[in-house]
């Protein structure tokens, strides 16, 4: 199996066990991916902190996104462009996905 395989098989077996978390299992982690972050200067003093917009069975950030507006930080999403380019966007609660 070559390398791409590989990561694609990795991937999936990954995003099965995300979506089999209970809803208590996913707000524990997600409460343990908020201490994990906390412990990170950067994510303290850092102007702009990019993230994801959660989706199948992916972590919610709702936990890590209401401090970084309290700290004047801006939460930043990826999206891409019609060029194909990989860019970040500010959020902020209420905005439009």
């Amino acid at each position: 199996m070559n390398t791409a395989a590989r990561r694609r098989e990795l991937r999936q077996r990954l995003a099965d066990r995300r979506r089999a978390l209970t809803p208590p299992q996913r707000i524990a982690a997600a409460q343990g991916l908020r201490r994990s972050l906390e412990l990170l200067p950067e994510y303290h003093t850092d102007q702009r902190v990019a993230g994801y917009w959660a989706c199948d069975g992916e972590l919610p950030l709702n936990l890590v996104i209401p401090p970084l507006a309290t700290r004047g930080q801006q939460f930043l999403l990826p999206l891409i462009g019609q060029d194909n380019l990989l860019r970040f966007a500010p959020w902020s609660a209420g905005d439009p996905v």
